[in-house]
């Protein structure tokens, strides 16, 4: 299973480097810790920097109820949902757990997800 970046736009402020656009998953099988995304940005054309994210903010756009979540220590992106007991986020008594690695459901493949991504720029 892959990401897929599409309506990416790159700005910086002399220090940040900021990327912004939309990330898709491909239809395939989760796995368990995420979906690589630090080697797709470092893929860019566009990529002005070796450093390591600063800060990535990922949220799904059509209010999916699914919860994407970067983890800097591992470059990936984690996908959460509400337990399967609880029903809803309104019940639910703790945190929200990670997809099982299984088939991705379409709520996440047919979601759409933006990113933006601060990375510190080499100058």
């Amino acid at each position: 299973m892959a990401i897929t970046l599409s309506n990416v736009f790159s700005s910086n402020d002399q220090k940040i480097e900021h990327i912004s656009g939309n990330l898709a998953f491909a239809a395939g099988s989760y796995t368990t810790g995420g979906v690589q995304l630090l080697t797709v940005l470092q893929a860019l054309a566009d990529y002005f920097t070796q450093s390591a994210p600063v800060r990535i903010d990922i949220q799904s756009a059509k209010g999916s109820g699914y919860t994407y979540d970067y983890i800097a220590s591992s470059g990936k992106v984690m996908i959460l949902q509400v337990p399967a007991a609880n029903g809803s986020i309104a019940t639910a008594p703790g945190p929200q757990v990670e997809l099982p690695a299984a088939a991705l459901p379409a709520g996440v493949t047919a979601d759409v997800i933006q990113f933006h991504a601060f990375l510190k720029r080499n100058v």
